[in-house]
């Protein structure tokens, strides 16, 4: 190897171990021996390495960064109050719709306060209402009784002809106005809501042989013809209503009677297909005046009649029809009339009622035949029957009516007189007046019923009252008393009520 190319190397080595980086240091040869040449070159480094440079590019990362720190910022800060602003706005929507809530609320609130207002007010008419409809069924039955109950007395004794006609037309009168009465109270009712059925098992054919009996004159006087038919496969005992579906054929063959003027009238009844119960299709049927097809809509409204005509005719309050299909409504049935003028009407209406297992019915049937047997049409002589009155009127017409029957009649005017009565002395039979002074005739049956613990005995007491609203039965019921009678009281009615209790009360 040459002095040349081994001083290369060692330079080259050299610089490649020193400190100073070979891109980094300056070169230089000299080549020893061959004479005064010389050859220099130096390698820069990367553009970076210097200081200056390196500064600048510091700086320019520091002000990007900066740059996009700022631009970063900006856009946060925008966010920022573009969500402030969004929030304020949504805050103010907000305690606007508070606001209107809270209006509205107290608009509700106001109205809620009107409304049981209004409903306490309603509630206290609804009451009054019913306090006035008792006291005026209790104010018009107690003198209808004496009217009734003295025209029944005229009419048994000797009259000429003359005065019976005079008699009979205040008697009739005197019905009518019954009648009115009861459809007001009745209609009174249903309005209030307080018209409920009172379920029974009864016999279905007596219930229809009733009306007939009970309009039997008005047929005769109109010799009219009258029939009732009965389908075979219509079970005979049933679980039902027997006096509001003995009201509804009353009503419904009563205006049959009062349109026909000669032909005939009938009721018949058939079964109908049921799920459960028994279903019945009734039919009144005349050959009266008819109702042409354009009215036969409007006569099951309240007070609504045919013809305005009718009622100056006819008479009537126009509610009959009314109370008849709520009536209908309230056994599960419904009401309708196929007429055409001049070839008379038919009235149909079914009804739902209780199917009575052959036990029961046998049961019944027993009991039935036992009270049957408990009554007897021939005079129960010499009861001792203590009557608790207040109105004269009702007091002589009682006494009357027992004392024809050969009962003797002890009266009291008050409850209290009553109680008194029955401490001291024994009878077979009381008849107690509901309303009466110083003691009612409630707290006064409580009374003696409360001393017959003591005693063994339990003496017959029967409500002789106007009060015919509903409960007023089983209020008296309640209170210890036996049976119940409303004033205006058929005579028959009060001698049968009054033997029976009788009777039974010896066979107990």
């Amino acid at each position: 190897m040459n002095r040349a190319t081994a001083a290369a190397r060692v330079a080259v080595v050299a610089c490649l171990g020193g400190s100073t980086p070979l891109w980094a240091q300056p070169y230089s040869f000299k080549f020893y021996g061959l004479g005064p040449a010389w050859l220099s070159f130096q390698i820069p480094g990367p553009w970076w390495t210097s200081s200056w440079r390196a500064s600048v590019v510091l700086l320019s990362l520091a002000g990007l960064a900066r740059l996009l720190w700022r631009h970063r910022m900006r856009r946060l800060e925008a966010e920022r109050q573009a969500l402030e602003e969004a929030v304020e706005v949504r805050t103010r929507e907000l305690a606007a719709e508070k606001a209107r809530v809270e209006r509205e609320k107290s608009v509700v609130d106001q109205q809620k306060r009107e409304i049981e207002r209004l409903l306490d007010q309603a509630q206290e008419a609804s009451r009054h209402k019913s306090e006035f409809l008792a006291n005026m069924s209790h104010e018009i039955r107690t003198p209808m009784n004496g009217v009734l109950g003295m025209t029944n007395l005229v009419l048994a004794t000797e009259l000429t002809e003359e005065q019976r006609e005079y008699v009979e037309t205040a008697r009739l009168s005197a019905d009518f106005l019954l009648t009115v009465l009861n459809d007001i109270l009745d209609f009174s009712k249903i309005e209030a809501g307080r018209l409920d059925l009172d379920f029974a098992e009864f016999s279905l054919r007596d219930c229809l042989e009733q009306p007939g009996r009970m309009l039997g004159l008005q047929i005769a006087n109109k010799k009219l013809e009258y029939s009732t038919s009965v389908a075979d496969d219509v079970p005979d005992r049933l679980m039902g209503d027997p006096d509001r579906l003995r009201q509804i054929l009353l009503n419904l063959l009563g205006n049959a009677i009062k349109f026909t003027d000669q032909g005939r009238v009938s009721i018949s009844v058939r079964r109908e297909p049921a799920a459960d119960g028994v279903r019945l299709l009734f039919a009144v049927r005349d050959s009266g005046v008819g109702i042409p097809a354009d009215k036969q809509d409007v006569i099951f409204d309240a007070f609504r009649q045919a013809d305005g005509s009718t009622t100056r005719k006819y008479g009537g309050t126009g509610l009959g029809l009314a109370i008849c299909s709520r009536l209908v409504e309230l056994m599960g049935g419904s009401i309708w009339v196929e007429s055409e003028p001049g070839r008379g009407s038919t009235f149909h209406f079914n009804a739902r009622f209780g199917a009575v297992t052959e036990t029961r019915a046998g049961l019944e049937g027993r009991k039935l035949a036992m009270a049957v047997m408990a009554f007897n049409p021939e005079p129960l002589a010499n009861l001792s029957i203590l009557l608790a009155e207040d109105n004269a009127v009702n007091q002589r017409l009682a006494t009357k009516l027992l004392e024809k029957r050969g009962h003797r009649v002890t009266v009291t005017a008050t409850g209290r007189g009553a109680v008194e009565r029955m401490q001291h002395e024994s009878f077979d039979v009381v008849l107690m007046d509901v309303q009466m002074p110083d003691m009612d005739g409630l707290e006064a049956t409580a009374l003696i019923r409360e001393r017959e613990k003591n005693q063994g005995k339990r003496t017959p007491i029967i409500a002789l009252t106007a009060h015919s609203m509903q409960g007023d039965r089983e209020r008296c019921l309640a209170a210890g008393m036996d049976d119940y009678i409303t004033k205006p009281f058929d005579a028959a009615r009060l001698i049968e009520t009054v033997e029976s209790a009788a009777r039974l009360s010896v066979s107990a």
